[in-house]
């Protein structure tokens, strides 16, 4: 059997990466997430262990953040023309 302690550290640490988007349920988050993913990776996630589907999300929520960085300079730019 698979140490049961591991899922402690694993909804503590989604906790605080869903933080980064508070606006978002629960289902938002993960469709999202998984959405990104298979895009990405062209890949399922269901054989994916804790410890790399944390990386991964956090690798999804660096990328969200990107795209929004770059849509406020797009949008800033249109508005000096």
């Amino acid at each position: 059997m698979r140490d049961v302690n591991r899922l402690d550290n694993f909804y503590n640490e989604l906790k605080k990466l869903h933080k980064h988007f508070p606006d978002w349920r629960f289902g938002q988050f993960i469709t999202n997430f998984i959405s990104w993913y298979d895009n990405k990776y062209h890949n399922d996630i269901f054989y994916i262990e804790e410890d790399k589907m944390l990386e991964l999300i956090a690798k999804f929520i660096d990328d969200m953040d990107k795209l929004t960085k770059e849509r406020k300079v797009n949008n800033n730019v249109k508005n000096v023309l």
